[in-house]
């Protein structure tokens, strides 16, 4: 009976230390394609509430971060502690309510950046902020993505009539020096 009364003992303090590790573990924010999530932060060196955000992709997407409500803001953007980019120098003065109006407004400062499939796990730091604190958004984009690789990859048909006439002036031109011998 000990040492059921042992075992028992352990189990519980592995439990309730496992339950206490998983509490304080950071929490993650899943973003979600077509979404913008809005996040809060402090003055210059803080981070993002609620970050890191992952994301797991199968094809290639667009990652935006965007300065929302007041403008004047400014962000890097990581994937853990690897730097993907900073975003636009920020213009003070605007007022925002949502993500489509910040876009339309060239004084909220942005970063847009193409990645390849893969699972990432983004941190946002602040860079500027004239306020001391703030709130902005994240969102992911893989449609636009997907139609910036079909049209990058497939050639225009004026592209490709341009090619064929070349090729053919090119045989010309041989066939005509091999006659001329």
């Amino acid at each position: 009976m000990p040492a059921l009364r042992h075992a028992s003992r352990l189990w519980t303090a592995t439990l309730a230390a496992s339950l206490l590790v998983a509490s304080s573990a950071e929490a993650q924010t899943p973003l979600v394609d077509g979404a913008w999530t809005t996040f809060s932060f402090g003055g210059v060196g803080a981070g993002a509430s609620g970050q890191p955000f992952t994301y797991t992709a199968s094809s290639r997407f667009f990652v935006t971060v965007l300065d929302g409500f007041s403008s004047g803001d400014q962000f890097q953007l990581l994937d853990g502690a690897t730097p993907i980019g900073t975003s636009t120098a920020p213009t003070d003065g605007s007022y925002c309510s949502s993500p489509a109006e910040c876009l339309a407004s060239s004084a909220f400062s942005r970063g847009t950046f193409l990645l390849d499939p893969g699972t990432y796990s983004f941190n946002v730091n602040v860079t500027a902020s004239p306020f001391g604190s703030g709130g902005a958004y994240i969102g992911i984009n893989v449609s636009d993505a997907l139609a910036s690789t079909a049209t990058s990859t497939v050639p225009e048909p004026a592209t490709a009539a341009l090619t064929a006439a070349g090729l053919l002036a090119m045989a010309g031109v041989s066939t005509r020096r091999r006659r001329a011998r």
